[in-house]
């Protein structure tokens, strides 16, 4: 059984429900009720469209999961909120991008608890433990890592501390990056690590996310 933050980490799938492509939030908000927050580029790959792709899905039904409904419950959500993908050399004019929310169909079938907006906060400055789980494979993956600051864009820098080990992989786009001490989302992961050794990947800060879903901070 996954621990509780686990539960609301929800799994999508591509439009034909064959495979898994990436991760979401189930998050509880005041205007839209529940929804599904994710990475843009992860609606994309769902429909097999370029990752870049600037095109809308509206009224386009996606398929997720929860770990405490099991893989064979079909749930869907649509899109509410779309900001595009951007290239990097785009990202510090457009640093609240490659983010989506979905609004879920017929709520009264999530049987989970979603997170409250308050759990989402500012990063703290400095190192902070985090963790984050996220669905390259079905069960899904947990990872531990540091929270090392941002960047220019506010993306997040999460770094691994061990040379070994599991780390963020294609699959964890859209998980969040939860600090469990405090027991609050600090961002969403929105990049892995480029080369196969490398042990850094970025997340899209809550001041990102926020502009991007004003609903998230309320």
């Amino acid at each position: 059984m996954p621990d509780n933050w686990q539960k609301c980490i929800a799994g999508i799938y591509s439009i034909d429900g064959k495979s898994i492509v990436g991760t979401g939030i189930l998050v509880k908000t005041e205007q839209s009720g529940l929804c599904i927050l994710t990475c843009a580029h992860v609606i994309n790959q769902a429909r097999n469209y370029d990752l870049y792709s600037q095109q809308s899905h509206d009224g386009v039904a996606f398929r997720f999961f929860l770990p405490d409904h099991g893989c064979d419950v079909v749930l869907t959500a649509k899109v509410i909120e779309w900001h595009s993908p951007r290239r990097v050399e785009e990202l510090v004019d457009f640093p609240a991008s490659d983010v989506a929310l979905l609004q879920v169909d017929n709520p009264i079938n999530i049987k989970t608890s979603a997170y409250s907006c308050t759990m989402f906060r500012i990063a703290k400055p400095g190192r902070n433990i985090v963790k984050s789980f996220g669905y390259p494979i079905e069960p899904g993956i947990l990872v531990e890592a540091v929270l090392d600051g941002s960047n220019i864009a506010n993306w997040l820098q999460i770094t691994s501390e061990n040379d070994y080990g599991t780390f963020i992989k294609p699959g964890f786009s859209g998980a969040p990056v939860f600090d469990e001490d405090h027991n609050s989302i600090l961002g969403m992961v929105v990049s892995m690590p480029m080369g196969q050794d490398e042990r850094i990947a970025f997340a899209n800060s809550f001041e990102n996310l926020w502009k991007a879903c004003p609903q998230l901070g309320r």
